[in-house]
């Protein structure tokens, strides 16, 4: 029984160190990269390894200005302290940048965007949620859900990159 307790014990301390590592995200985007692998790999090891492995020709490949990359190091914060997942929502916002960058967009759409995503992150976790999966369908198929009961006629949804407006849910 005291093995037991002792074992308990040693686990219960390794876990809490494996959070108190990484609290938040870095600036430096070396180290955002590693903690990015590692939050989707605690959820799914092999789709986090594939899933980087291609992110990564992005994020290094020079798409990203330093402020766009503030950007994200920001959203993946506000992500990571409103408790979302590692899986679907935050592999759905870096499938959306990733995307966002590959495409062809005006100068400002990524900010516009983000104006969108700080809008939603400041109030419900299930529309922040939702709305990062919508992008991530949106920008990479041009689809608004590939789920078929998903954003229907109920939803109501204006998503302009190129207005004040910027959602409206």
């Amino acid at each position: 029984m005291q093995l037991k307790h002792i074992i308990f014990g040693y686990l219960l301390l390794i876990f809490h160190q494996g959070i108190a590592q990484f609290t938040s995200f870095s600036t430096d985007s070396s180290k955002f990269f590693d903690q990015s692998k590692d939050w989707l790999a605690s959820a799914n090891k092999s789709d986090a390894k594939k899933f980087m492995d291609e992110f990564e020709v992005q994020w290094y490949g020079g798409k990203f200005t330093d402020v766009q990359r503030m950007q994200v190091y920001k959203t993946a914060n506000r992500i990571r302290s409103q408790k979302l997942k590692p899986y679907p929502d935050y592999k759905a916002y870096l499938t959306s940048i990733s995307n966002f960058v590959k495409k062809e967009h005006p100068e400002g759409a990524f900010d516009e965007w983000h104006q969108s995503i700080d809008k939603l992150a400041a109030g419900n976790k299930k529309r922040f949620s939702d709305y990062l999966k919508m992008c991530s369908n949106l920008f990479a198929e041009n689809i608004i859900s590939n789920h078929p009961q998903r954003f229907g006629k109920q939803a109501s949804l204006i998503l302009s990159l190129s207005s004040k407006t910027i959602v409206h849910w």
